[in-house]
């Protein structure tokens, strides 16, 4: 099926082979006919019926809008099939344009039911009620104003609206209630609408990432839309084709630089202070042992001055030591902060973060990809709490003694992670080259660079692992296949 205007260049093409169905304006006649049924007269004074037709243009839809403003506006009256003017300038009462009626017709209703019609057109032509109520103030009677608004005529409910629950009954409705929102406020609503959706749909997500990308890039809140356009894009092309998913990378690619420069302004004093202030407090705890170790010593009644002189570097040793780990394992992450973006491209993970630091983990540097779900680790069994309490091996089916001291016991030092970890789980990335125990006889191997297990928490880690996963496993086939040619 296509849809054409009269003006369309090629659509004496188009009619030669098909049938065609004309949709046009209605002639005058059609439209006198519509305009005694929609107020339910016998007859139209000539004045009425020129100024309707002037302003519509026989558009049907315009036809009705401004016989609803006429009477909303008292311009004219309905009494026993009869109309009546009540108005001696009536085109003064009806505005030039079809967004100037919608609009009369919107600053008319009362401030709660354009709340709620505000809210809706953000979220789109089609949209539900249990979204809506996840954006609107819990005082707001969303039923009841949707029924307002359906009695309107400003949108139809859902038998009419065949998947959605409502409809908004024309675009142009949708349109002018959107471009009436204050900018501040239509971004706070696209990111409300799209953390509902997040919450609503947490369970099957990628049927919305289109979705979701479209509502944080309103936002402009870039770092979850450069996020959502890169799973979109990996998603259409595994669904159907690269070309088709060059518009998401594209706009990624716009998002991922957005991103930066919001990033580029300077942070205030306060949110600097509120940064460092934890990690300086954990930094002090290096400071307990070292002081009781101090205390012993100076009541310690041994002669032995080389006795005290080794005991003493052992301890401050130990100290240092215990300094290091901690500044490596838990400040340097915090004092980084947790990235900003997660992109997966063809053949590697890019991790991002706010100030443009870009760390590349490329598929030839990984050995192996699991996800960690947090909640079924707690439902494990108790004997397998105690034998892993980290939560290290994935299938315990095929746990041996060998697998459990190379797993467990050699691996009591958590991954590397990327800023703070998901209450719903983490992806765990083990590097070809990297260090386990090593890392806890040389702290400052505690890096990405260095160490062999790395853990990144994106949004949504489930999908995103499924996508990574796709991805590694069609690099590792094409790196074979690449490999036995070249034999």
């Amino acid at each position: 099926m296509l849809i054409y205007r009269d003006e369309y260049a090629h659509s004496r093409k188009i009619s030669e082979g098909a049938q065609v169905m004309d949709l046009n304006r209605l002639t005058r006649s059609e439209a006198l006919k519509l305009m005694k049924l929609r107020m339910d007269v016998d007859a139209v004074p000539q004045a009425i019926e020129d100024l309707i037709l002037s302003r519509s243009e026989g558009n049907p839809f315009f036809i009705q809008e401004i016989i609803k403003t006429m009477i909303d506006k008292r311009i004219i009256a309905i009494r026993r099939r009869r109309l009546e003017i009540l108005s001696d300038n009536i085109e003064a009462g009806v505005p030039e344009t079809i967004q100037g009626i919608i609009m009369a017709r919107i600053d008319r209703i009362q401030d709660s039911i354009k709340d709620v019609l505000f809210s809706a057109s953000v979220i789109g032509r089609e949209f539900s009620r249990p979204l809506l109520e996840h954006v609107i103030d819990k005082k707001n009677d969303v039923n009841g104003n949707l029924t307002e608004l359906k009695a309107l005529e400003l949108v139809l409910e859902k038998d009419e609206a065949h998947e959605a629950e409502y409809l908004f009954k024309h675009y142009l409705i949708q349109e002018v209630a959107y471009n009436t929102i204050l900018l501040n406020k239509r971004k706070e609503l696209h990111g409300a609408i799209a953390r509902a959706i997040e919450e609503l749909f947490a369970d099957r997500l990628m049927e919305f990432y289109e979705l979701l990308a479209f509502h944080y890039e309103k936002a402009e809140q870039w770092d979850k839309a450069a996020e959502y356009l890169s799973r979109s894009g990996h998603k259409v092309r595994q669904m159907y084709s690269q070309e088709e998913s060059k518009d998401f990378f594209e706009r990624k690619n716009v998002a991922v630089k957005k991103l930066y420069q919001s990033a580029s302004a300077k942070a205030s004093i306060g949110a600097t202070l509120l940064a460092i202030t934890p990690p300086l407090i954990m930094m002090l705890i290096p400071i307990l042992p070292i002081f009781a170790y101090i205390r012993i010593l100076g009541r310690s009644h041994s002669v032995d001055i080389v006795e005290q002189l080794i005991v003493g570097i052992i301890a401050s040793g130990l100290c240092v030591w215990y300094a290091i780990s901690l500044w490596y394992l838990g400040v340097v992450p915090f004092l980084r902060g947790r990235p900003k973006l997660y992109d997966l491209i063809e053949d590697q993970v890019r991790i991002i973060y706010r100030d443009g630091t870009t760390l590349s983990i490329h598929f030839s540097e990984i050995d192996q990809l699991s996800l960690v779900n947090n909640r079924l680790k707690s439902l494990r069994p108790l004997r397998y709490k105690i034998l892993d309490p980290f939560g290290r091996i994935n299938d315990y089916n095929l746990m041996t003694f060998r697998v459990w001291l190379k797993e467990v016991a050699l691996n009591i030092l958590p991954p590397y992670s990327f800023g703070f970890g998901s209450a719903q789980g983490e992806i765990l990335i083990r590097l070809i080259a990297g260090h386990r125990v090593m890392r806890m006889v040389v702290p400052w191997w505690n890096t990405p660079m260095k160490s062999a297990d790395l853990s990144i928490s994106p949004f949504d880690a489930r999908e995103f692992y499924a996508q990574l996963d796709v991805a590694f496993k069609k690099w590792r086939r094409q790196e074979k296949l690449e490999r036995e040619a070249a034999k």
